[in-house]
């Protein structure tokens, strides 16, 4: 549950609807498994996959266009932005 918390907290999340709370699900099912030793190539490569298609690494932001904002000067919080495409 921490794990879910902390997804749905983060910067991130501002980009995620509500429909991908099954995808979150799965990821964070995904994650705890490959922590409690239960691995597998195929659940490292289907959580690698779950991480880029909800925005999670660097790439996938990238790709996407996203960028994290700068935090507010409370500390508090940041945002996610999309960036413009130029031709």
């Amino acid at each position: 549950m921490e794990h879910w918390r902390e997804l749905w907290s983060s910067p991130v999340a501002a980009a995620w609807d509500e429909q991908m709370a099954g995808l979150v699900a799965t990821y964070v099912i995904a994650v705890s498994s490959t922590l409690t030793g239960r691995v597998s190539a195929q659940l490292v490569g289907e959580t690698r996959q779950l991480a880029n298609d909800l925005l999670l690494t660097p790439g996938a932001m990238a790709r996407a266009r996203y960028r994290i904002g700068v935090p507010p000067a409370d500390g508090h919080g940041a945002s996610v932005h999309s960036l413009s495409v130029s031709a």
